[in-house]
């Protein structure tokens, strides 16, 4: 049994003709879809922000001074503002306080180290060693800056005068 060539022909057109383009469809709902949208219109957002903070004269300045975007300049400003007041409060003072001891020195040092520059390293490796000297009580670093220097900056108080027994009235006499 032979199979016309006209049927054989139009039965295998499907795969000889390239298939016609259709359209992606739509990405799924959720999260993953809504991302390149949300990071473009975020960029959008900071780049805009940037642009409203060069009015600033005092971030302009450290902005200037830092080679730093203005918004990050802001974002440090009220990093530290927040650290400060949390420090004043003291909410978590000690344990904010040793881990910005410890964290800055140790993120600069591994900056510099990349940097491969000799007076970054030197500079850095310098600031790690004084922090810890400082901060760890088995070399005494705090103490003795405390005794050189800033016990002779604070005022001596006044002397008291001595008081008085408070087994005795004011009336006894006492040789």
């Amino acid at each position: 049994m032979t199979v016309p060539a006209a049927v054989a022909a139009a039965a295998f057109k499907k795969w000889a003709e390239p298939p016609k383009s259709t359209p992606s469809p739509p990405p799924p709902p959720g999260l993953l879809s809504t991302v390149p949208a949300l990071w473009k219109d975020g960029r959008t957002r900071i780049s805009t922000v940037d642009k409203a903070l060069v009015k600033t004269p005092i971030i302009m300045e450290l902005a200037h001074l830092t080679k730093t975007s203005h918004l990050l300049v802001l974002l440090y400003l009220v990093g530290a503002l927040v650290y400060a007041i949390l420090v004043i409060a003291n909410v978590y003072a000690g344990f904010l306080t040793s881990l910005f001891a410890a964290v800055w020195p140790v993120m600069f040092s591994l900056r510099a180290a990349e940097s491969m520059k000799k007076e970054d390293v030197q500079l850095w490796s310098a600031a790690m060693i004084f922090t810890a000297w400082l901060i760890f009580p088995w070399f005494n670093g705090s103490l003795l800056i405390y005794h050189s220097i800033l016990k002779n900056l604070v005022p001596k108080p006044p002397p008291q005068p001595p008081k008085p027994d408070p087994r005795l009235s004011k009336w006894a006499y006492v040789k």
